[in-house]
C-alpha cells in the first residue's frame, strides 16, 4: 500500500457499541486515499473484534498493552500515522461522505493553515436532530474564542501532521483539553486555523449535558492553565490560575455565577490581554470587537432570566451590557421580547443552537 495523503486518527477504549457506525462513515469517504489508524487503549470488550471484523486493507489497528488513558494513546496514533494530514474522529462519532476531500481540498489550496476543523451535526440519542455546533471562521474570532474554548471541534479536525509532531503533539498534562491546549499550541507556534461553515460530522449528545458543568472542576483548572499560557505568550500578560477561572466562567458558565467584582476584573483583564497581542498577531483585532464578544454575555444573561420569566431582571442584564459595552440591535430585541414571556426566550435559545 502506497504512502496514504491523509491518516484518520482515533483511539477508543471499550467502545464495542459504538465503533461499527464510526468506522463505516469513514471507509465510506469519497476520498479514499487514507489509512485509517485506530489504538484500540486495552480495550476489554469486543472492540479489537468488531475493528478486525471490516477486514478493510486501510484500517490499522495498534493495540496498547495496558489502558494509558485518550491523550496518551492520540500520542501513539500519530507516531504511526503515515499521512501528510491527520483527521479526527472518536467512537460514537460520524463523518459525512465528502469531508475528507472537502477539508484536504482546503489544505492543500490554504497551506498557511496548520488545522481545519468544520462544523458538526448535533444528535440525540433516538436520532432527532438537536442543532449544529460550530467554530469560527474568521482568524480574530479564533483567537477570541481561544481563551475559553477549544476553537476547533475536535472530532471535525483535519492537521498537519509534520507541524503538530514538531511540536510534540498532545500534552499529556490535559485530559479533558489536550486538543484545546493543542490548538493553541499551534497558533502560539506562529500558525492559524480555521474552521469550514459546512457540517461534516456529527455527534450523538444528551440535550441536558450540552454544557461543561457535567465535567466538573478538571475542565475548569486545565482551560484556567490554557488561558494563562495564551496570555503569557501570546500578549506578555501574567495571568493567575484564579483570574483564569473568572474568563472561563463569564463566557461559559454566565455572568449569574460571578460576583460583580469578578465580572469587572475578568472582562477588563480580557480586555487588557487583547490590547496587549504581539504585533502582527493578528491585525484584524479591534477593541470593537473584544467589547463585541464581552457584550454577548449579557445577551445569555438575559436570556438565562426570560427563561425563568424573570423579565425585570433580564431588562436589568441588557441595560447593564449596553452601558458597559455600548448599543446592540440584538439587545434591544431582545429588551422589548423580554416583555412577552419565558415561553418565547426558549424558542431563542433553542433556535441559537441552530
Amino acid at each position: 500500500m502506497k504512502t496514504p495523503v491523509i491518516s484518520v486518527l482515533m483511539a477508543v477504549y471499550n467502545g464495542q457499541d459504538a465503533l461499527a457506525g464510526t468506522i463505516r462513515s469513514m471507509l465510506r469517504q469519497t476520498c479514499r486515499d487514507f489509512e485509517f489508524v485506530i489504538v484500540d487503549d486495552g480495550s476489554t470488550d469486543s472492540s479489537l473484534q468488531v475493528i478486525r471484523s471490516f477486514g478493510d486493507r486501510r484500517i490499522a489497528v495498534h493495540t496498547n498493552e495496558t489502558n494509558i488513558g485518550q491523550t496518551k494513546s492520540l500520542n501513539v496514533g500519530l507516531k504511526l500515522a503515515k499521512g501528510k494530514y491527520v483527521a479526527r474522529i472518536d467512537a460514537g462519532d460520524f463523518s459525512f461522505p465528502a469531508r475528507l476531500s472537502r477539508q484536504l481540498r482546503f489544505m492543500t489550496k490554504h497551506p498557511e493553515y496548520a488545522a481545519v476543523g468544520t462544523a458538526a451535526v448535533m444528535v440525540s440519542p433516538e436520532g432527532r436532530r438537536i442543532g449544529i455546533a460550530r467554530r469560527p471562521r474568521k482568524f480574530r474570532e479564533v483567537l477570541l474564542r481561544m481563551f475559553y474554548v477549544s476553537p476547533l471541534i475536535h472530532i471535525s479536525a483535519m492537521m498537519d501532521r509534520e507541524t503538530v509532531v514538531k511540536m510534540g503533539g498532545y500534552d499529556e498534562d490535559f485530559a479533558i483539553g489536550a486538543d484545546h491546549e493543542l490548538w493553541s499550541k499551534v497558533i502560539r507556534s506562529g500558525h492559524r486555523i480555521t474552521s469550514l461553515c459546512r457540517p461534516l460530522v456529527g455527534w450523538e449528545v444528551d440535550p441536558d449535558s450540552l454544557s461543561f458543568e457535567h465535567l466538573g472542576g478538571r475542565v475548569t483548572e486545565e482551560v484556567s492553565e490554557i488561558i494563562r499560557r495564551n496570555a503569557a505568550e501570546l500578549a506578555g500578560v501574567d495571568v493567575s490560575l484564579e483570574e483564569g477561572r473568572d474568563i472561563f466562567a463569564i463566557f461559559t458558565f454566565g455572568l449569574q455565577t460571578l460576583s460583580q467584582e469578578q465580572i469587572d476584573g475578568a472582562e477588563s483583564l480580557f480586555r487588557r490581554i487583547f490590547a496587549s497581542l504581539k504585533k502582527g498577531l493578528c491585525p484584524e483585532m479591534t477593541e470593537k470587537a473584544v467589547s463585541n464578544h464581552l457584550a454577548r454575555n449579557y445577551l445569555k444573561l438575559a436570556l438565562h432570566h426570560m427563561q425563568q420569566g424573570r423579565g425585570d431582571e433580564a431588562r436589568r442584564a441588557l441595560v447593564g451590557g449596553q452601558k458597559r459595552h455600548g448599543f446592540r440591535l440584538t439587545g434591544l430585541v431582545l429588551y422589548l421580547f423580554s416583555f412577552l414571556g419565558k415561553s418565547l426566550a426558549e424558542v431563542l435559545r433553542r433556535r441559537g443552537r441552530r
